[in-house]
């Protein structure tokens, strides 16, 4: 069994959650920021990752937008499944217009970032914890937009 849970206002099913009788959790920005600053066991990224769980469609059309503004000097290794590529494709060929790449039906921690990498940067949590010890990777954790703006 694998916990669930639902972020009011961010979790697409969140209005569809049913919460009755369950206990309700708050999270702090310090609370982040620990969390951040304890898995953050790199600086200086050579490739940020993004996908972990896998980008839908509309996530891929908003990191587009945020690469094109941003510009990040690593390489963006972009994970999504086939069909949210195929929806977005126009998205997708914005991303690798500028030189970064949009990879499917894998993800983040299972593809051999050590070949490419020993430090990748990431929004992701499950990211965080897996890339160090299936590959080998010290990690930036970060918030994506800050991720992608700090090293432009």
């Amino acid at each position: 069994s694998v916990g669930m849970f639902h972020v009011e206002g961010l979790t697409p099913e969140w209005r569809d959650a049913r919460p009755n009788g369950l206990a309700a959790t708050t999270i702090a920005e310090a609370d982040l920021l620990a969390t951040r600053d304890r898995y953050t066991t790199g600086s200086e990224p050579d490739v940020i990752g993004l996908g972990t769980p896998q980008l839908s469609a509309d996530e891929l059309r908003y990191v587009a937008g945020l690469l094109e503004k941003y510009r990040p000097r690593p390489r963006v290794f972009v994970f999504a499944s086939r069909a949210a590529r195929a929806e977005a494709a126009d998205a997708a060929k914005r991303i690798e217009s500028l030189g970064h790449l949009v990879l499917v039906d894998t993800c983040l921690e299972v593809a051999p970032m050590e070949l490419w990498a020993k430090t990748t940067a990431t929004p992701s949590g499950k990211g965080a914890i897996y890339l160090p010890t299936l590959c080998g990777q010290k990690v930036v954790l970060e918030d994506l937009e800050e991720l992608l703006r700090r090293f432009a």
